[in-house]
């Protein structure tokens, strides 16, 4: 009996190794695409998409771990105090290191989520300068006409200056 409840607790330890180098390969392809440049905006939206589903993923690596603590707990009474803690010590590293994965995976979300936010704000940004370069541009016109009366010269030259003005304050 001790025989398979060793194969058992085998067993789910590298089941519980697999899933977590499974899990970090996907994360680490994650990052590698995030630090590969802008992307459009779609790519964002996907990568968040998957790592939503990703932390639905860690239900079964957390099943997984749950499974090794229990058998590698099974075994204590028929062990000695030595591989028991040889035992602790395995399964203490694979909780932290399936710690650390939540840790990476919700600072990715987090890091999707800043670069969507911030694409945002400089599309709405540039939209809004976009559309103030073609009302001044309208309002210049294509070309500057001269004017026959000092009164038509006058309200151009107010004109003009209003501009001046607009473009001063939208430079910064």
């Amino acid at each position: 009996a001790l025989n398979k409840t060793k194969d058992a607790y085998k067993t789910s330890v590298t089941d519980v190794e697999n899933w977590l180098a499974k899990a970090e390969a996907k994360l680490k392809s994650y990052d590698d695409l995030l630090s590969g440049g802008a992307k459009p905006m779609q790519v964002y939206q996907d990568k968040l998409e998957e790592l939503k589903t990703f932390t639905g993923e860690r239900e079964k690596g957390q099943a997984l771990l749950n499974k090794a603590v229990e058998t590698g707990e099974a075994l204590f009474s028929g062990i000695t105090p030595d591989n028991r803690e040889t035992i602790r010590t395995e399964l203490r590293k694979l909780r932290d290191a399936s710690e650390s994965l939540i840790d990476k995976a919700n600072a990715l979300h987090k890091r999707v989520e800043g670069i969507m936010m911030q694409r945002s704000s400089f599309e709405d940004s540039y939209s809004q300068v976009s559309k103030w370069v073609a009302e001044a541009e309208a309002k210049i016109g294509s070309k500057m006409e001269l004017k026959a009366t000092l009164q038509e010269k006058k309200v151009a030259m107010h004109g003009y200056r209003t501009l001046s003005q607009d473009v001063n304050t939208h430079k910064n």
